[in-house]
């Protein structure tokens, strides 16, 4: 069966190199056993009709960047994305550049396999949001205004909170935004949610991990807040106003040729210390 490939990448040039010469090596392997889908430049130079992520109909996608480019997708696209990292930390991303054409090989030649993430399904009154792979951000709609907050969990307030805002994230987004603000870093295995105070007020404000079953409600005290998820998505939070946030049904997913485990904490090591 003629195995469909989308490629994607990061709007620098070398990341749109890396993608087209990974994109032009795959098909001069296979030949006719791959049909290859891009984006913007890179159809544009592998001479193709450019495709939207979105429109894409593909059984993967290649994805060259860091993390944001992957978040974005996941976020477009329901097909298992295999990430080539050319970002400074890239915690989604799968391989490095060196690596990518024979980790392709071994996925093409069924060498793999799919590890499914948690992401998070958050809605705003009746209005669904986009999911976040990695957290959603409820802050004060101007900078260095502490905005008061208050947290409920499965219906029950459990925090007042006064700071610069809070973090809901999954164990994916736990080494990033989270983790800046002082929260921990939690295996990706582990079913759970994070939330995370970002500097607040009261020393007592600290970050807590939740059941991933967990309904989290963040209602705006004081003030205006600001609503963001993934760092790609944004709204505006009147006064009053509540998000709630729960485990999506949705899943992320990511094809893997390497052992999870492993590489996250290699990662850990590696990028982190």
């Amino acid at each position: 069966m003629k195995k469909r490939i989308g490629f994607a990448s990061k709007p620098d040039e070398n990341s749109i190199q890396i993608a087209c010469e990974t994109a032009k090596y795959v098909s001069g392997k296979y030949g006719q056993g791959v049909q290859i889908s891009a984006e913007g430049k890179i159809a544009k130079t592998l001479g193709i009709r450019p495709k939207k992520l979105q429109d894409m109909e593909v059984d993967l996608i290649v994805c060259v960047g860091g993390d944001g480019t992957t978040m974005r997708c996941l976020r477009s696209n329901k097909a298992p994305v295999f990430g080539i990292n050319t970002s400074i930390v890239g915690f989604l991303t799968s391989v490095d550049p060196k690596d990518a054409k024979t980790a392709i090989e071994q996925i093409i030649d069924g060498k793999f396999h799919v590890e499914e993430r948690m992401k998070i399904s958050t809605s705003f009154g009746k209005k669904k949001l986009p999911d976040a792979v990695n957290d959603v951000v409820v802050k004060s709609s101007m900078d260095c205004n502490v905005i008061g907050m208050r947290v409920f969990l499965d219906g029950k307030l459990v925090e007042d909170v006064r700071g610069d805002g809070i973090i809901i994230a999954t164990p994916s987004g736990s080494t990033a935004y989270a983790m800046s603000a002082g929260g921990p870093i939690v295996d990706p295995r582990i079913d759970a949610l994070l939330i995370v105070p970002i500097a607040p007020f009261r020393f007592g404000s600290r970050p807590l991990i939740v059941p991933a079953s967990s309904k989290i409600e963040i209602e705006v005290a004081s003030r205006s807040g600001h609503l963001v998820i993934d760092g790609q998505f944004a709204c505006d939070l009147p006064e009053g106003s509540k998000i709630s946030c729960k485990r999506s049904d949705e899943k992320a997913r990511f094809a893997r040729v390497k052992d999870d485990v492993h590489e996250f904490y290699r990662k850990i090591s590696e990028k982190l210390r």
